[in-house]
C-alpha cells in the first residue's frame, strides 16, 4: 500500500508539471538591462517518463531533467547553470503548490527551496529561499507569464569550435559516434553526438543506447578541482562522477543518483582520430571487478 501511495504521490507531482508544458514561462521582474531574468521551457522527455527543462536564468543557460526515480521513489529534479554548476533535488506536492528542494552537486555549496503554485492556467508564482550557502536567509519572488510569441523563444546556447584546456582530450569527442555492433533492426546499438558550449567549457553528449535517450554533460567541478561527469541513460537514471584524465586515457569513477545503485569505472582513449575505446567495470569495495565490458566507438560519417 505504501508504494502505490508513492506512485499516486509522484503521478500528482508529474500531473502538475505537466500543465507547464507548451510556450515559454517568462518572469515580469526584469534585469537591469530590460530582459527577463528568467525564461523557461518544458518539454516531454523522448521516453515520456519525465521532461526536459532548458531555460536562461539571468544571462546563464541551463538544462536539466526532472522524472521518477524508479528505485528510490519520488520525483527527481537535477538542472545544470552553463559549465560549472549542478544543481539537484526533489519535487512534491502540498495541496497546490509545488515544492523544489535542491542542493549543489557541482560548484558553491548551497541549497534553496522554492514554492510554486499557479494563479491562473497561464501565471505562475514562485518564492524561492536560500537554506545554506553565502545567500543563507535570502527570499525571492518571481512571476512568469506563459508566452507563445516567437520573441520569447529562448536563445540559442553558446557553442565553441574548441574545447576550454580543462576539458583536455575530452573535446576531441566532440563530432557524432557510432557503434559497429548493430540492433537486429540494423541500427546500431549506440549513436551518441557530441558538441561544445559555453564557450568550450562544456561538453554537453545527446543519442541513444539501446532505446534509451542519453543526455551528458561533461564541465569543470571548481571544487573537486576535476571534470564532473552527469549522464542520464533513460529518464530513469542518472550518473554522476569525476574525470581523472592522463596523456592519452580518461578514467571516470561514477555512481548512481537515480535508479538501481551501483558503482563504475570508466577508462577510455582515442587509438586513432576516429576510433575510441573503452572498458566499463563494476567497482566494489573501492577495486575494479572483472574484465567488464568493453566499448568501442567509431565516428559517423554524415548520411547525404
Amino acid at each position: 500500500m505504501v508504494a502505490a501511495a508513492d506512485e499516486q504521490q509522484d503521478d500528482a507531482v508529474m500531473n502538475w508539471m505537466g500543465q507547464l508544458l507548451g510556450g515559454t514561462w517568462v518572469t515580469r521582474q526584469k534585469l537591469p538591462d530590460g530582459s527577463p531574468i528568467a525564461r523557461v521551457s518544458y518539454d516531454w522527455h523522448p521516453d515520456r517518463g519525465g521532461m526536459i527543462l532548458r531555460g536562461v536564468l539571468a544571462g546563464c543557460h541551463g538544462e536539466g531533467i526532472l522524472a521518477h526515480d524508479p528505485v528510490r521513489r519520488g520525483v527527481y529534479y537535477v538542472h545544470l547553470h552553463g559549465a560549472d554548476t549542478v544543481h539537484f533535488g526533489s519535487l512534491s506536492l502540498d495541496d497546490d503548490t509545488l515544492i523544489r528542494e535542491y542542493r549543489a552537486l557541482v560548484g558553491a555549496p548551497v541549497q534553496w527551496i522554492s514554492r510554486e503554485r499557479f494563479a491562473g492556467p497561464d501565471t505562475l508564482h514562485v518564492e524561492m529561499e536560500c537554506l545554506e550557502g553565502k545567500q543563507k536567509g535570502l527570499r525571492l519572488a518571481m512571476d512568469y507569464d506563459r508566452v507563445f510569441e516567437s520573441s520569447a523563444r529562448l536563445p540559442s546556447p553558446p557553442t565553441s569550435s574548441t574545447g576550454d584546456a580543462a576539458l583536455g582530450r575530452l573535446a576531441e569527442l566532440v563530432g557524432s559516434w557510432q557503434t559497429p555492433g548493430t540492433l537486429p533492426d540494423g541500427r546500431p546499438v549506440a549513436e551518441l553526438h557530441y558538441e561544445l558550449r559555453e564557450d568550450g567549457k562544456l561538453l554537453r553528449g545527446v543519442g541513444r543506447i539501446g532505446e534509451n535517450a542519453t543526455h551528458s554533460w561533461v564541465g569543470m567541478d571548481a571544487r573537486a578541482k576535476k571534470q564532473f561527469y552527469l549522464d542520464s541513460h533513460g529518464s530513469g537514471s542518472l550518473l554522476f562522477g569525476h574525470y581523472s584524465l592522463r596523456a592519452r586515457e580518461a578514467t571516470v569513477s561514477f555512481r548512481s543518483v537515480v535508479g538501481p545503485p551501483g558503482v563504475w569505472e570508466t577508462r577510455g582513449r582515442m587509438v586513432a582520430p576516429d576510433r575510441y575505446e573503452a572498458r566499463i567495470r563494476t567497482i566494489s569495495d573501492g577495486e575494479p571487478q572483472g574484465e567488464g565490458h568493453e566499448v568501442v566507438l567509431i565516428r559517423a560519417v554524415s548520411r547525404q
